[in-house]
C-alpha cells in the first residue's frame, strides 16, 4: 500500500452518486447534511496567501476561472480579461507573477468575506 494522501474529493463524489442513485442508506438527516455539503462544492474558492502589499495589508490569490460561469463559455467571453473586469467591481486586481498564472489578488483581512462577495457578484452572471 503506497503513502499518499487520500483523495476525499473522490470519495465524497462517490458518496454523492450514491446518494443521487438511491443506494446510500443512512438516516435522512445525515443525507440532507451531505446534500448541503455537496450545494456548498460550486462556492468554494481557493486562495492563497502572497506577501503583503506595500503597507503591510495581507493579500490573497484566486484563480480567475471563479469569476466566470457556464454562460461565458457559450458566449466565448471565457477569459481572463472578463474575468478581471468583474473582479475589480469588489476590488480585485490583476496578479503579475510568474508563479501563479491567471490570479486575480485581493487585499484582505477577512478572506471569508472576500469569498461571500465573489459568490454574490458572480450570481449577477448566471
Amino acid at each position: 500500500m503506497k503513502n499518499e494522501k487520500p483523495n476525499f474529493r473522490t470519495f465524497a463524489m462517490n458518496v454523492k452518486k450514491s446518494i443521487e442513485a438511491g443506494h446510500f442508506t443512512a438516516p435522512q438527516a445525515l443525507i440532507e447534511d451531505l446534500n448541503r455539503l455537496f450545494e456548498q462544492e460550486d462556492k468554494y474558492i481557493d486562495f492563497t496567501r502572497v506577501n503583503s502589499d506595500v503597507y503591510g495589508n495581507p493579500r490573497y490569490v484566486c484563480y480567475f476561472g471563479h469569476f466566470l460561469t457556464d454562460k461565458d463559455k457559450d458566449n466565448n467571453t471565457y477569459n481572463y480579461e472578463t474575468a478581471l473586469k468583474r473582479a475589480k467591481k469588489i476590488g480585485g486586481g490583476k496578479y503579475n507573477n510568474k508563479t501563479y498564472g491567471g490570479g486575480i489578488v485581493f487585499q484582505s483581512y477577512n478572506i471569508d468575506e472576500t469569498a461571500k462577495d465573489i459568490n454574490e457578484l458572480i450570481e449577477q452572471y448566471k
